[in-house]
């Protein structure tokens, strides 16, 4: 896998448990930087009192990011989810007073395909200049994360 982390996961798991997403996250933030060539890191960010939890991001190039680590058919909450990263995006941008490059990260090209459809969202992703990448993952790391779906399904 190239990061020392494991897929398995423990045996019994609280039904809405994320370790295993956020696992995927990580080996796609590596990933990440290997394609943009920009070291990033994860965390909280402070912006005129309020604090954004930020997937990955590199202050010093404005570059700011969000992952959806997910793979199959995307209930409503999950497409609010990533819109609702969208405008946390777009708020940072604005508080910042810069502008800042954009990205929506997925995980399923299906996924992304979607999000570059003739939707709203599409459009909104367009309009405000975000960029969407898709990052392939392996088929343990694709059966592990429709494991967590099932999991988490409800």
């Amino acid at each position: 896998m190239g990061n020392n982390e494991s897929l398995n996961p423990s045996p019994i798991k609280h039904n809405s448990d994320s370790t295993e997403q956020t696992v995927i996250e990580s080996i796609v933030r590596t990933q990440l930087t290997e394609k943009l060539g920009i070291e990033f890191i994860t965390g909280i960010i402070e912006l005129e009192g309020i604090s954004f939890q930020v997937d990955f991001y590199d202050e010093t190039k404005f570059v700011y990011g969000e992952i959806f680590a997910r793979v199959g058919e995307l209930k409503s909450g999950q497409k609010r989810k990533i819109c609702m990263d969208i405008l946390k995006l777009l708020t940072i941008e604005k508080l910042l007073g810069k502008p800042i490059k954009k990205y929506i990260v997925f995980t399923d090209k299906k996924i992304e395909e979607k999000f570059k459809s003739k939707t709203w969202y599409s459009k909104s992703i367009l309009c405000f200049d975000l960029q969407i990448i898709c990052i392939n993952l392996t088929q343990e790391q694709q059966d592990l994360l429709k494991e967590v779906r099932k999991r988490q399904y409800r």
